[in-house]
């Protein structure tokens, strides 16, 4: 393939982050001549952003001397609605975003919805609908995804 995909994920990442956006995945396929990227910023992603993430890509990646045109095609997708986050890094993107959160509470499997009101320390906070507030302990957290 003629690049170290760990190593792109990491500086594609730091060039879409300071243009405001999040890499949440980031796949090779050799097979298939493709790279897949799916990226969120707040207030979501449009096809423009995807047009703008694509050539990032691309220039960033000229910038090392691989013309990834000349052997892939770039794929840039949003996560879309009611998906899984895939990792708990997310979370600060997603402030003031409905989830549900799923977590081990004594033993038990607890699922709660609310406002993400984000990470104090340890612990996630939620604002559930009636206006108390959810403290959920980051080591219990099994899943979170994001809900209407």
């Amino acid at each position: 393939m003629g690049f170290d995909v760990e190593h792109y994920k990491k500086i594609l990442g730091e060039t879409l982050e300071k243009n405001g956006y999040f890499l949440i995945e980031f796949h090779v396929s050799n097979l298939h001549h493709m790279i897949q990227t799916v990226v969120h910023k707040k207030g979501g992603i449009t096809h423009k952003d995807c047009g703008e993430v694509s050539k990032l890509i691309q220039d960033r990646m000229l910038e090392d001397s691989i013309d990834v045109n000349a052997e892939f095609s770039i794929e840039v997708s949003s996560p879309g609605i009611n998906r899984k986050l895939k990792n708990l890094e997310e979370i600060p993107f997603f402030l003031n975003e409905n989830i549900e959160v799923k977590f081990t509470s004594s033993e038990n499997d607890i699922t709660e919805s609310g406002e993400n009101l984000g990470f104090k320390d340890e612990t996630l906070i939620i604002r559930k609908s009636d206006g108390t507030e959810q403290e959920i302990n980051k080591s219990d957290i099994k899943k979170i995804k994001l809900v209407d």
